[in-house]
């Protein structure tokens, strides 16, 4: 565990000057784990940060300042707790995310939040990551886009959004999706969304290549959904409760498409 009731963790042993990279496996799950405030600042040099199967309850404030060069971050509570040679599934409460969690890592360009029962995040908390190119927060608890919070300039580099098995329901539409108009890849997977309106794809028109919006509750498409979408080369639309799709909705996509399902 990092960080726990009985044990303080001391990064600062770790050489500094030669450490790059840098993997975190807590073998005691059922050990509640803490991050701190600047905790990881003696490694200056790090560029690649993976916590995996640590039980947090939060990332609090501040907890990778310092790590200036910082270019991707993994961050995965344990599924499942194993305990007196048992293993159960997990009953944790969901991770929280405090604002300026990611305060002074501007560098990050993969972020993966993905297995953490995340509900939702701070307004603005993501805003400082700039650079981000990758970012994954599959297999959380958010109900809606907006759970991200994200307004208007923040997270402008995104280029794959992963969002899937979350229990995003309801309509995916212009307003949910136009602060990503850098995207080129979107799984909105295994989810509960039930209407995609005709203009939500409006803003990505030039980047949206691949769009995964299969495993939902989807009974339609608007005829004109990918009007906008100049460059799609791919679309999943598989699992779904679909029974008719007017002949039209692919028309303006039929000389990019290569995958459709």
């Amino acid at each position: 565990a990092i960080n726990s009731a009985d044990e303080k963790t001391n990064v600062s042993v770790i050489p500094s000057d030669h450490t790059i990279k840098l993997t975190v496996r807590c073998i005691h799950s059922e050990i509640v784990s803490n991050l701190e405030a600047d905790g990881f600042r003696s490694l200056k040099h790090l560029r690649h940060l993976v916590i995996e199967n640590c039980n947090f309850q939060s990332i609090p404030s501040r907890s990778f300042w310092g790590l200036n060069d910082l270019e991707s971050l993994t961050i995965k509570t344990p599924l499942h707790i194993a305990s007196e040679n048992q293993i159960h599934e997990s009953g944790k409460a969901p991770l929280r995310v405090q604002v300026d969690a990611f305060y002074g890592i501007d560098k990050l360009k993969f972020l993966d939040l993905s297995e953490n029962k995340i509900q939702r995040f701070p307004i603005n908390t993501l805003c400082p990551l700039n650079d981000v190119k990758t970012l994954n927060i599959s297999n959380n608890d958010l109900v809606s886009l907006d759970d991200i919070v994200v307004t208007g300039g923040c997270l402008g580099s995104v280029q794959v959004l992963d969002v899937s098995n979350n229990n995003i329901d309801g309509v995916l539409d212009y307003q949910r999706l136009q602060v990503w108009s850098s995207v080129s890849t979107l799984d909105l997977s295994k989810n509960n969304i039930e209407r995609v309106t005709e203009d939500a794809f409006n803003m990505l028109k030039i980047t949206l290549r691949v769009l995964d919006l299969s495993d939902n509750r989807l009974t339609t498409l608007p005829e004109n959904v990918f009007s906008q979408a100049h460059y799609i080369t791919s679309i999943d639309l598989s699992n779904n409760l679909i029974s008719s799709l007017s002949k039209n909705v692919f028309k303006h996509s039929r000389d990019t498409l290569a995958y459709l399902n």
